[in-house]
Order: structure tokens, then C-alpha cells, then sequence
């Protein structure tokens, strides 16, 4: 165990600990794009009057239209990070 050994062993540790950050940042990012989908066609639907008169089935598809978008959205994220 020599010097060279400890310090390709600090170098590693310090790429895990990057790597793990940077996935925790990338999903919180996720969520809270997610999360501002969500709150955002809410805001819409409650808010404006025209969207007030939509149906109920119009109100949901635009919601699993805006989910499957940000699913879309992730999985091009994974993607991209499995490429790096």
C-alpha cells in the first residue's frame, strides 16, 4: 500500500462522491420540474376562465399528458448521464 495506491483511492472516492451528487441533483431537478408541471396545470384549469369550462376528461388528459412528458423528459436525462 503505497502512496500511489492511497491517492488513486482518494481520486476514486472523490468521482463516486461526485457522481452521487451530481444524480442527486439530476432527480431533484426531475421533481421539481415535475412538481411545477403539475402545480402549473392546476393553476391554469383554476385560474382561467376558458379552462373552467372544461370537462372533466379534458382536465385529466392534459395531466397524464403533462406527466408523460416530464417522463419523457427524465428518461432522456438517464440516458444522457449513461452516455457520459
Amino acid at each position: 500500500m503505497g502512496i500511489e495506491s492511497f491517492l488513486n483511492r482518494v481520486f476514486l472516492d472523490r468521482a463516486k462522491a461526485r457522481v452521487l451528487y451530481y444524480n442527486k441533483i439530476l432527480y431533484i431537478r426531475f421533481f421539481l420540474l415535475f412538481e411545477i408541471c403539475l402545480t402549473g396545470w392546476q393553476c391554469i384549469i383554476y385560474m382561467h376562465k376558458k379552462f373552467a369550462l372544461l370537462k372533466l376528461k379534458q382536465i385529466f388528459l392534459l395531466m397524464i399528458v403533462s406527466f408523460f412528458l416530464m417522463h419523457i423528459h427524465f428518461i432522456i436525462f438517464i440516458v444522457a448521464r449513461k452516455a457520459l
